[in-house]
């Protein structure tokens, strides 16, 4: 069994491999969290606010969804890729 743990540590070393790739790391790691979508409908999302308070920083929030976590790798990295693009094109609402 794989532990949250686990799942949340490989994706975060997938958006920092991402971001190094694409972005030329210009990218803040946002807090990344699995969790149910919640009736959306969404295989992940990117908030729009500034949410997740720790110390100074307060960075946004990239969710996969737990429920299309077993898709085939690509697809998985796919949806990582489409949240951060709006990481990088959607600054935070004041």
């Amino acid at each position: 069994m794989l532990e949250i743990s686990a799942i949340v540590k490989k994706t975060e070393t997938l958006f920092d491999l991402f971001n190094e790739h694409f972005y030329n790391s210009e990218l803040t790691r946002p807090a990344i969290t699995v969790s149910p979508d919640g009736g959306r409908g969404a295989y992940g999302w990117c908030s729009v606010n500034e949410i997740w308070k720790t110390g100074e920083n307060m960075p946004r929030e990239i969710n996969l969804c737990a429920e299309y976590l077993d898709r085939p790798m690509p697809e998985v990295c796919g949806t990582m890729l489409h949240e951060m693009a709006h990481l990088f094109g959607e600054p935070p609402l004041q």
